[in-house]
């Protein structure tokens, strides 16, 4: 009889999972291909290990499930199921009553679908607007936030993403924005004028965008040794060149 062992069972599985990986690679340089571009092989590689985290907290185990959950993460960020801005995330993959996976997923991919597509726009219109808008007016931005206040007034924006700020609501944008008070401290980042950089890239990559893989090399600058105005200066300049990089 033909035994296997758990060394066996084990490469099985790691080579199962190899092969899915470089599947959802294939997918990404498909129907992402400004993720790609922005982040490259090894920075999809590690948001795609990332996704299989997140599914296997959340049980998702299925190829199918797994695809539309990494589809939701490169949509919205890949912290979207903790993030402010999207309060339903949370609320959905919480949700006892769902038995089964796929309704589950379903249910999950269709809200990020119908955020994403109201604020992106017809072709993705809308948010290939504001990108192009930050990189050719990347001066008037920078000045912008550096006198801005978002504690008291998020109009800054409104201004350059309605068409988000009205799909997230106002309700959930205070709520990003108190968040961003609170996580811009871990970096050793307290003046307004850095506070607000940190908010607006809460609101252009994810509120999570510190942890999210898709962003390493902010993460690198949060957690390096440069002052305050430098990282502000660093981090608002690193993502330009992040966006610029998307929209080739």
């Amino acid at each position: 009889m033909l035994k296997i062992n758990n060394s066996q069972v084990l490469k099985f599985k790691e080579h199962f999972v190899s092969d899915f990986e470089n599947e959802l690679l294939i997918h990404v340089q498909t129907y992402f291909q400004g993720h790609y571009q922005m982040i490259g092989n090894d920075g999809i590689r590690k948001t795609i290990r990332y996704c299989f985290e997140k599914c296997k907290q959340y049980k998702f185990t299925t190829k199918r499930n797994i695809c539309l959950y990494l589809n939701n993460m490169l949509m919205l960020g890949s912290n979207f199921d903790d993030d402010p801005q999207y309060p339903w995330g949370r609320t959905i993959l919480k949700d006892v009553k769902f038995k089964d996976s796929v309704r589950h997923i379903d249910d999950i991919s269709s809200n990020a679908m119908e955020v994403f597509e109201a604020f992106a726009g017809k072709d993705n219109n809308h948010i290939n607007r504001f990108l192009l808008g930050i990189t050719q007016q990347k001066d008037k931005l920078f000045q912008g936030l550096r006198n801005a206040n978002l504690k008291l007034n998020t109009e800054i924006l409104e201004d350059w993403f309605p068409q988000k700020y009205n799909t997230i609501k106002e309700q959930n944008i205070q709520k990003m924005v108190h968040a961003g008070y609170h996580l811009s401290e871990k970096y050793g980042i307290s003046k307004s004028s850095n506070i607000a950089i940190y908010i607006f890239l809460m609101y252009t990559g994810g509120s999570g965008f510190d942890t999210d893989p898709q962003f390493s090399t902010i993460n690198e600058i949060l957690n390096g040794d440069l002052d305050e105005d430098q990282k502000g200066t660093v981090l608002f300049d690193k993502t330009i060149e992040m966006i610029q990089l998307f929209l080739k």
